[in-house]
């Protein structure tokens, strides 16, 4: 359930309405009302104002917020104050404007909500049994996908080349490729390939080095069918065919394959454990808002709600939704 957080708001008390609010204060801490000298104050009582009173719990605990310099009776005079300009703004009807209500109730939801914290708070203990059924349950959340580490050779190949410089660089690039061993060139004499002839700016200083990379990772910077070539079966050494693309023409050598896995529960398990206690957060969140609405259902008026909104445009719409990382 979010919290609620109140903007300070300007109120609009006009400063002369404030003043004359305090000086009845401050006159009427002289005077009893007829209420007060009609009823005998108890023990624990301080003062009573109308039908409020101040407690001498109320007055210690506003004297621990305050310094010592203020004294007893300033202190009571304050808290006095407080209920008599709070018995006017009522007596007025200033307590009744519409965004005092809503600051009010922003006010008691919130606070409200933070007493249920405890309640929608999972125990945090939680068994091993437990944690291994979510690991086992949930065992797609914890895999680490396929990766390769690869080697590449680029050779520009401007888009606006006329048929006969295409085929120039296609033949060059054939003929580089036999030279460094061809479909089993070493990854040496793949790399010093790299180095030599490679446009890749990159990887051409480490001889085509790509690293390690996922599918997506390689998606980001490779066009498809190279991905796609990395990606293919075959054996680690093997160097792809010749790869024309908008970008160029690429060759590709299979350096080492790491294959996607389920990560064991002890590698995981406090990320497990966090999963776990946020499924059951939630899980008690559904149900708080499931109470709620069995015992103070809504009724919407659907029709006054969809011309209130405003329209979503299409391009939004159609837009699929953000899907959470892993």
């Amino acid at each position: 359930m979010p919290r609620i957080s109140i903007p300070r708001r300007n109120t609009g008390i006009p400063l002369a309405a404030l003043a004359i609010a305090l000086l009845l204060g401050t006159t009427a801490c002289h005077r009893e009302s007829p209420s007060a000298a009609a009823h005998p104050l108890a023990p624990h009582e301080l003062a009573r104002i109308g039908e409020a009173v101040v407690t001498t719990a109320q007055f210690q605990a506003e004297r621990f917020r305050h310094p010592a310099s203020i004294s007893a009776d300033e202190l009571l005079q304050r808290l006095i104050r407080r209920e008599q300009l709070l018995a006017e703004a009522h007596r007025t009807g200033f307590d009744r404007q519409p965004e005092l209500i809503e600051a009010w109730k922003a006010f008691v939801t919130s606070r409200f909500e933070d007493s249920l914290r405890p309640e929608l708070a999972p125990d945090d203990t939680l068994p091993e049994s437990e944690l291994a059924a979510h690991h086992a349950l949930e065992a797609g959340r914890y895999r680490t996908p396929e990766a390769v580490h690869a080697a590449l050779v680029q050779f520009h190949l401007p888009g606006a080349a006329p048929e006969s410089r295409r085929r120039e660089i296609l033949e060059r690039a054939d003929a580089l490729r036999t030279a460094a061993g061809g479909d089993h060139a070493t990854p040496e004499a793949f790399a010093r390939l790299a180095r030599e002839h490679s446009q890749h700016a990159g990887t051409r200083r480490s001889g085509g080095d790509l690293g390690w990379v996922t599918r997506n990772q390689a998606a980001q910077f490779l066009p498809q069918s190279v991905v796609d070539q990395i990606f293919a079966p075959g054996q680690p050494g093997t160097v792809s065919p010749i790869l024309p693309t908008s970008e160029g023409v690429f060759l590709v050598q299979i350096l080492e394959r790491r294959p996607a896995r389920t990560l064991p529960l002890e590698d995981v398990r406090e990320r497990v454990r966090r999963d776990l206690l946020a499924a059951r957060a939630a899980a008690a969140e559904t149900a708080l808002l499931a109470r709620l609405n069995a015992l103070h259902p809504a009724a919407i008026n659907a029709p006054a709600l969809a011309d209130l909104a405003p329209a979503v445009p299409s391009a939004l719409a159609a837009r699929p939704p953000r899907l959470p990382s892993p």
